[in-house]
């Protein structure tokens, strides 16, 4: 990534950071409550975010690319 361009940068580090965030909030506030959800289910649904902050982090990589004029 390294060498990659802005936008597949950004994309990259948005979209690392939001699951691990997703997946490490979810779990124990389902835990916490008494919402019968299986695993496979939680993982669908990490899944669906991850996907959807992909489609929002790769406008907003190049909004931001042109912003700073590159």
């Amino acid at each position: 990534m390294a060498e990659a361009e802005f936008v597949a940068r950004f994309a990259a580090g948005v979209v690392s950071v939001s699951a691990v965030l997703f997946f490490s909030a979810s779990i124990p506030c389902i835990v916490a409550t008494s919402i019968p959800l299986s695993v496979g289910r939680i993982v669908a649904v990490w899944f669906l975010r991850v996907a959807l902050s992909l489609m929002l982090a790769v406008p907003a990589g190049y909004l931001a690319q042109a912003l700073s004029g590159g």
